[in-house]
């Protein structure tokens, strides 16, 4: 589930930088910030457990 989530981000990192005609070097960037967004998400989340 995990995989799926990342190769989702990624694409979705690549196509939001493709749609903004942002130069390739920003894709890392989006990339990173989408993992690092889902990841505080996860950490949020499971606290309790």
């Amino acid at each position: 589930m995990i995989a799926g989530a990342i190769v989702i981000v990624i694409g979705f990192g690549v196509a939001l930088v493709k749609a903004l005609n942002l130069p390739n070097y920003w894709i890392p960037l989006v990339v990173g910030i989408g993992l690092l967004v889902i990841g505080a998400i996860r950490w949020l989340t499971s606290k309790g457990e």
